[in-house]
C-alpha cells in the first residue's frame, strides 16, 4: 500500500509489479480475524475516500502487474473475485486504451517469480 501511494505521485515510474498484494482495505474492515501485517503502511481512513483497485487505476496508463493478490487472511483469491476486486482498475486503464498495460495473475498461472519479472 505504501508504495502504491508513492507510485501514484511518482511519474517516472513506468512498470509496476504487485507479489501478493492485499486486495482491498475494504477486506480488511469486513474481516474478523485478518493479518495485522496488512495493516501497518495503511493510511488511517482511506477506506472512505479509496481501496486499493482505486490506487492502482491511478497508475494508468504506466504498466501494473498484479501477481497473486491476498485476502486480509492472506489466503489467495479465486480468478472470479480477482476480476472483481480488480475491475475499477481494468475498466480505467480499458478506458484510456491501455488494457494491455493491466495484467493480473493468480497463483495457479504463476511458474516463478523470476520468470514473471523478466516476462513484463
Amino acid at each position: 500500500s505504501s508504495y502504491l501511494h508513492f507510485a501514484v505521485f511518482n511519474k517516472n515510474i513506468q512498470k509496476t509489479i504487485l507479489m501478493n498484494p492485499l486486495v482491498s482495505y475494504e477486506d480488511v474492515a469486513t474481516t474478523r480475524d485478518y493479518k495485522p501485517r496488512y495493516l501497518w503502511t495503511a493510511v488511517p481512513e482511506a477506506i472512505h475516500f479509496y481501496d486499493m483497485s482505486y490506487l492502482i487505476s491511478l497508475l494508468a496508463p504506466s504498466r501494473v502487474v498484479v501477481v497473486n493478490p491476498v485476502t486480509s487472511k492472506g489466503e489467495s483469491l479465486a480468478l472470479g473475485a480477482n476480476n472483481k476486486e480488480f475491475k475499477l482498475a481494468a475498466d480505467v486503464f480499458a478506458a484510456q486504451k491501455n488494457k494491455k498495460q493491466f495484467t493480473l495473475i493468480t497463483s495457479d498461472e504463476i511458474k516463478s517469480p523470476a520468470s514473471i519479472i523478466k516476462s513484463y
